[in-house]
């Protein structure tokens, strides 16, 4: 089959197989050079990016005296420091101390406030005093609490509301999903454990602290209470 095409006042004869042909060639044609054109532009961009000077994290690195940004001269919270500032938390969170033992120990002891000696107005339901007269501690290199659910999709929940406090504090626990055999009780239980420590102090921080109040607000909520299981 042929087709008749008037240009220019000259008629051609043009097979209409060899046009479709033509056309097809020139379409893959410049298919592949805009192909081409955006693999070396993205190379080129790459390039650029890879030139440039890495960002540095200030919180990335051990602070010194010019950069501080935790303000503990480059040092984690002592052991008594963390042992009094794990009184204002909800119970349940735990210190996780170098020797195994947690914070229940011989020189923690919780003594009423009408007992104590100091002349302190501040009104709560009791003080802790550390017996001097005991060895003294390492700091302790982590704050931990255990939280039970009914189920992994509650626990999975549960877990996201822990992220996004981390996320708006930009200050991030260890977050631990699993499902956990209680040899006592003979029974499964799945369990999420958040374990607040600052790395680069290697133990604790006052954002520890910080972000573990933040999420004891989230956990008195009524829809994240949904969400635990009350052991």
């Amino acid at each position: 089959m042929q087709r008749i095409i008037i240009g220019r006042g000259k008629r051609l004869f043009i097979n209409s197989s060899f046009l479709k042909l033509k056309s097809l060639d020139y379409a893959y044609n410049a298919t592949s050079y805009s192909s081409l054109s955006s693999i070396t532009k993205g190379r080129h961009q790459y390039q650029q990016f890879s030139s440039l000077p890495p960002k540095v994290d200030p919180t990335a690195k051990r602070p010194n005296k010019v950069c501080d940004p935790y303000g503990q001269n480059g040092k984690p919270l002592s052991f008594a420091d963390a042992v009094q500032k794990l009184s204002i938390l909800d119970s349940g969170w735990k210190l996780c101390c170098h020797d195994g033992e947690e914070e229940e120990d011989e020189r923690v002891k919780e003594t009423p406030v009408d007992a104590a000696t100091d002349g302190s107005s501040e009104v709560s339901s009791s003080s802790t005093v550390i017996d001097s007269s005991a060895p003294p501690r390492l700091p302790p290199f982590g704050l931990e609490n255990e939280y039970y659910h009914q189920n992994y999709i509650d626990a999975s929940r549960f877990a996201s509301i822990v992220a996004s406090v981390a996320h708006n504090n930009n200050h991030y626990p260890k977050i631990i999903l699993e499902r956990r055999l209680m040899k006592k009780e003979k029974a499964w239980r799945v369990v999420t454990t958040v374990q607040c420590y600052t790395e680069v102090l290697g133990g604790l921080s006052f954002h520890d602290f910080h972000i573990a109040m933040m999420i004891d607000v989230e956990v008195s909520r009524e829809h994240v209470q949904k969400l635990l299981l009350q052991l």
